[in-house]
């Protein structure tokens, strides 16, 4: 695809600045889909990145790091809470299984690790 001058659009009228690093700590919530019925099994991962940009004034987290998942539902209630401590280069893996007439709709995930928090719906 060609682009020129003149059908180039400037970054200036979108916000390209992305997310600031908090402590040092990368965090992201995965999926393996993004739709789940109410009883279905819900397979889970979060990955930590740990590094930052002046790494001897950050603290560095050990590999097996605490990291705990709370589900909420859609009314703002804490579902279910799981910790784990098992790591594989950064990735925990989580399961959860949701009550057979569980509620439907936009149901929330945080995850928190080192004082910082993450989520995705």
């Amino acid at each position: 695809m060609k682009l020129n001058t003149k059908t180039a659009l400037a970054v200036s009228h979108f916000d390209v600045g992305g997310e600031k690093i908090k402590k040092g700590l990368k965090g992201y919530i995965y999926g393996e889909r993004g739709v789940w019925r109410p009883g279905d099994d819900i397979f889970l991962t979060f990955v930590l990145q740990n590094k930052s940009s002046n790494e001897k004034s950050e603290l560095k987290i050990p590999e097996n790091y605490p990291v705990t998942l709370k589900l909420i539902d859609p009314q703002g209630r804490v579902v279910k809470t799981k910790t784990s401590t098992d790591s594989i280069g950064g990735f925990y893996a989580f399961k959860f299984k949701t009550a057979e007439k569980a509620q439907t709709g936009n149901w929330l995930v945080k995850a928190f690790v080192g004082g910082s928090t993450f989520s995705k719906s």
